[in-house]
């Protein structure tokens, strides 16, 4: 029983009680609620901080609230930069690495690019890749397709030409192969047809020319002239027509 007229001074326990709260709030409360944790009598080396307790020390108590014997702190770590709690001075934040990004304040770890995308060093947002590059997770540069490849904006893979059709390296997408040329899948040149052979545009393939016209350029075939003719595919000239008499060789013959 306490003596009358004697006031009871707070034990240590009812200190304990406190710094218990405290923890608690820490562990339950959002980083905007509370910016600052005390590590350190240093960190009350700001605007607004004060002890519960000189005793007890800063470093006991929650920074972040506006009760008695707390502090607000400094903010937290900028965007593109990170920390090993997410709660530290700024000069202890350090900046997100080559293919990461930190795009909140209060960031303990920064966040992975997405395939299709990049970034440099401290960055707080991914850059995608543009048409003709690609890129894996977590890259920190794009990397152009090879030749005879092609991709969109923001890919994470190239993808091979068809056949019939080309990209150089330089290319961002892939174009048709012009009459007297064909292509492969994955070509980043088309190859000319042959004498006496010819094609379509976007052709997969060279054919031959036909009866009655012949090819003396590649890829190129033309009819025979008049007083000529060829019976066979593929000619890379006309036989001049020995015509009976009373009987002549028209264009585009393919007898006599």
């Amino acid at each position: 029983m306490v003596a009358a007229g004697r006031l009871r001074t707070p034990s240590r326990c009812s200190h304990v009680a406190v710094l218990l709260l405290l923890c608690f709030l820490a562990d339950t409360l959002s980083p905007s609620q509370a910016q600052w944790i005390c590590s350190s009598d240093a960190d009350c080396d700001y605007p607004g901080c004060s002890d519960l307790n000189t005793d007890w020390g800063c470093r006991l108590f929650l920074c972040g609230y506006a009760v008695a014997g707390t502090c607000q702190g400094p903010p937290g770590c900028a965007p593109g930069q990170h920390s090993k709690n997410g709660l530290v001075k700024p000069e202890s934040c350090s900046p997100c690495t080559a293919g990461t990004f930190g795009k909140n304040t209060f960031a303990r770890t920064c966040d992975s690019c997405t395939a299709g995308t990049f970034s440099h060093a401290g960055a707080s947002i991914c850059s995608a890749c543009l048409a003709g590059y690609f890129s894996g997770a977590g890259a920190s540069t794009c990397t152009q397709c090879d030749p005879g490849q092609w991709s969109s904006f923001q890919s994470s893979t190239c993808t091979p030409c068809p056949a019939g059709w080309f990209a150089s390296r330089d290319s961002t997408t892939c174009g048709p192969c012009t009459p007297g040329y064909f292509s492969g899948e994955g070509a980043s040149t088309c190859s000319q047809c042959s004498l006496g052979w010819t094609s379509t545009q976007a052709a997969t393939v060279c054919s031959p020319c036909l009866p009655g016209t012949y090819g003396s350029e590649p890829g190129r075939c033309q009819p025979c002239d008049a007083g000529t003719y060829t019976n066979i595919s593929g000619s890379v000239a006309c036989t001049r027509a020995l015509c009976e008499p009373g009987t002549y060789s028209r264009d585009v013959s393919s007898s006599k």
